[in-house]
């Protein structure tokens, strides 16, 4: 999965500033791996993709989408008022 997401990346206009990037991975448990502040170019986030680490387990769908919503697309980690927000979810 995290090659479709970097062939995905690769193909965005991330580096105009249009676009920002956050990533939640999920099983059992949810991780937070980067927030939409906390890269701003291409290269940086494919690195930071590079990063995560696959999580066996269930499939807690419901809790990702809850902090996709609260944590995720909050002021504070980069969500923009004017801006609308998209999600892609991949199990």
């Amino acid at each position: 999965i995290l090659s479709f997401v970097k062939d995905f990346l690769s193909k965005t206009d991330i580096d105009s500033g249009n676009v920002r990037v956050g990533l939640i991975t999920y099983s059992n448990e949810v991780s937070q791996e980067f927030y939409l502040n906390s890269a701003f170019t291409k290269r940086e986030i494919l690195e930071l993709v590079d990063d995560v680490k696959y999580n066996f387990g269930s499939t807690n769908t419901a809790e990702a989408l809850e902090i996709m919503r609260n944590v995720m697309f909050s002021p504070e980690k980069g969500d923009r008022a004017d801006v609308p927000n998209f999600a892609i979810v991949l199990t």
